[in-house]
């Protein structure tokens, strides 16, 4: 794909992904640290960032299903 058949929609999405892209870097690298998680019988440790991404992604998984069913309940 060249620069010039981008079209604006195309570019901003482009901007964006970049943008997300280098705030997950920078995320990443300011939170390395290892954290203990108390999950009812289970305690993993991991890096603070890996738990940040696995909440967002349970989050994203969350609210997916949840607008799914409201969709199939009109």
């Amino acid at each position: 794909m060249s620069a010039e058949k981008l079209t604006s929609r195309g570019q901003v999405r482009l901007i964006v992904i970049i943008v997300l892209g280098v705030l997950a870097v920078v995320l990443a690298l300011l939170n390395r640290e290892t954290v203990e998680t108390n999950l009812l019988v289970w305690t993993p440790s991991m890096p603070r960032f890996v738990l940040l991404l696995l909440t967002l992604a349970v989050g994203f998984v969350v609210g997916f299903l949840t607008g799914t069913m409201r969709r199939g309940h009109r």
